[in-house]
């Protein structure tokens, strides 16, 4: 894999595409979103997005916080999914599927959803939990 193929299926990746935004840019919106909840200035030279994508490390508590309200979803979510996972609910198409109920229903209506272009890894990833949890039921 190179490593446009690694930064293209990272969901913050993923994610700045979708919205047509530039590191600078998303981290000056993270920032004041970080000043209004306060919890005081952050820094946002766009390395730090590149370190995240990369995986060199992972955006401190606060700052996902920040992200997650920009993005609309709750603190728990964060909790839930952890980083970077719980970014993929920020994509409608993902939020539908990542929060299926758990059940043989939900399961069939996931896959339905998942269907046409998918890739393979997210899909393996939510798929065998969503199956290996309904088994068990």
């Amino acid at each position: 894999m190179t490593a446009t193929d690694a930064l293209e299926r990272h969901p913050l990746a993923d994610l700045l595409a979708r919205r047509g935004l530039k590191a600078q840019a998303y981290l000056v919106r993270v920032s004041e979103q970080h000043q209004r909840m306060g919890y005081g200035q952050m820094a946002y030279r766009k390395e730090k997005v590149s370190r995240w994508i990369r995986g060199d490390y992972a955006p401190s508590y606060r700052t996902q916080l920040a992200m997650a309200a920009l993005e609309g979803i709750g603190p728990e979510t964060i909790h839930t999914h952890g980083w970077p996972g719980w970014l993929l609910l920020a994509m409608p198409e993902n939020h539908t599927i990542l929060t299926a109920p758990w059940t043989t229903s939900g399961t069939v209506r996931a896959l339905e959803i998942a269907g046409g272009p998918v890739d393979r890894r997210k899909f393996l990833i939510t798929t065998t939990v969503t199956l290996g949890t309904t088994v068990a039921q």
